[in-house]
């Protein structure tokens, strides 16, 4: 199911899961995968809904997810399978959450519009976790944080305030 993209960050994988798996109703639902505030850090530290969504996801295939899909660089097999075992077992350790790693979710628009018309869906870029322009366009990535309160709240007063590109973007990840 939803399998990863090449150059999907886990974090997207496990929000297109929780979306798939109809778990993503409201913000803390997002809880260890993005704060509040739209910060992501170089892996998530998930709970068992969470989890559930990537059961599918053997603890090899998730250390080599780590290692292609992941912000969290430096570590070998050894340590990877390690600390993929502690995340998919609702273990994970605060101290992988080194503040040096965290980052804000962004997007770049055109991507995203390229994506729905060749997938039908969308997804964030692990090269969008690096920078705050898209590798492709060269376009300013943009901030995702009101673009999930829109998806969360889409009856809201919330929904008026963004763009309605970015808005079916993320509708779309969970098709």
């Amino acid at each position: 199911m939803a399998p990863i993209n090449n150059d999907e960050s886990v974090h997207s994988l496990i929000i297109r899961r929780m979306l798939l798996h109809g778990v993503l109703h409201k913000p803390k639902d997002l809880q260890g995968v993005i704060s509040p505030s739209g910060v992501v850090y170089g892996l998530p530290t998930l709970n068992k809904k969470q989890t559930e969504c990537i059961r599918d996801i053997d603890t090899t295939q998730f250390a080599s997810i780590i290692d292609n899909n992941a912000p969290y660089l430096g570590a070998d097999l050894k340590v990877r399978t390690q600390i993929a075992k502690h995340v998919l077992e609702n273990n994970a350790d605060r101290s992988y959450r080194d503040p040096a790693s965290r980052t804000q979710l962004r997007y770049c628009v055109e991507c995203a519009e390229l994506q729905l018309r060749s997938l039908g869906y969308s997804y964030f870029k692990i090269d969008w976790l690096h920078s705050a322009r898209c590798s492709v366009h060269k376009a300013a990535l943009a901030p995702c944080i009101t673009v999930m309160a829109s998806l969360l709240w889409p009856s809201s007063e919330y929904l008026r305030q963004f763009d309605s590109i970015a808005h079916r973007i993320l509708r779309q990840m969970s098709k």
